[in-house]
């Protein structure tokens, strides 16, 4: 690994730890940065590091972590840019990053109009929107991207609300040890069966979604602890939710569902059934067959 690699790793563990409060910015990281600095403080600044140094001068105001590499650093930064071919880019700081739509797109795009490597921009500010919908990253490049973010978060934890998907991205469904999956608020319609190969899953959210049913490969998400399909269209649930034993939790209202398999019955760790709003809610018969079954609604 060169120098320029050693530096691009070190400035995403700074945004990463800035942006999510996870520890990963190491010492090692901090040196790596400091014998950048020196370096293009004697040879000038290239085309190779310029983004990186953009990313680290623009730190404090995209999110408030100037500690991490101490105003100081930030400063001699700033003189270099200021000094050199780049001085543009100091008119194009990221400001506070609080949300990972839509609204953050708008500095990727900043960044290719100033000249700047734009797909690590989009990568190190974690602008999601852009990287699953702009169709410049390949599959490849979008399993790596969130790959790292699963190894460094201990939850596991992959957050892809509101991001105006109508598909799962076949990149997401190549990410290994992912546990907690959130795909709220997108227009998606169906799963693939590539899907169901996420066996780690122990939290499954796909609230306002427009899938009206699951397929069968649901049965294969035996880890699946929490699922919710609340205010989604869903209208049926299939009988491989049976295969689900270690379901605890189960949301499904305000959605489409009409009614549910016998097979929920087997489910001896399920504590709550949500179907309040929903077609089935209103068949007061079935609701109370389903109880007697010993069903938790």
């Amino acid at each position: 690994m060169d120098s320029h690699q050693e530096l691009s790793l070190a400035t995403r563990a700074c945004y990463w730890q800035g942006i999510t409060g996870l520890k990963v910015f190491s010492k090692e990281d901090l040196a790596t940065i400091d014998a950048a600095i020196r370096d293009a403080e004697t040879k000038g600044l290239s085309d190779e590091t310029i983004t990186d140094f953009y990313l680290l001068w623009t730190l404090p105001t995209a999110v408030g972590s100037a500690i991490l590499i101490t105003e100081k650093r930030v400063t001699r930064i700033q003189s270099m840019i200021l000094s050199s071919p780049y001085r543009q880019i100091l008119d194009a700081p990221i400001a506070r990053l609080k949300t990972h739509g839509a609204p953050i797109d708008r500095y990727v795009l900043n960044a290719l109009e100033l000249g700047l490597d734009h797909k690590k921009v989009a990568i190190n500010i974690r602008a999601n929107h852009y990287i699953l919908n702009s169709g410049e990253f390949q599959d490849d490049e979008i399993t790596a991207i969130f790959q790292y973010g699963i190894d460094h978060n201990p939850r596991k934890w992959l957050r892809l609300d509101s991001l105006k998907l109508k598909d799962v991205p076949p990149g997401i469904l190549q990410v290994k040890g992912i546990e907690v999956l959130h795909l709220n608020g997108n227009p998606i319609t169906k799963l693939p069966p590539e899907f169901f190969g996420l066996k780690d899953l122990r939290e499954l959210k796909l609230e306002g979604t427009r899938i009206s049913e699951l397929p069968r490969g649901l049965g294969r998400l035996i880890n699946l602890e929490l699922l919710s399909l609340k205010y989604s269209r869903l209208e049926k649930v299939p009988a491989e939710i049976g295969q689900l034993g270690r379901l605890q939790e189960l949301w499904l209202n305000e959605s489409r569902l009409e009614d549910l398999p016998e097979e929920i019955a087997e489910l001896k760790e399920l504590k709550r059934i949500a179907i309040g709003l929903t077609p089935l809610a209103r068949k007061t018969a079935r609701v109370a067959q389903l109880r007697e079954m010993g069903c938790p609604l």
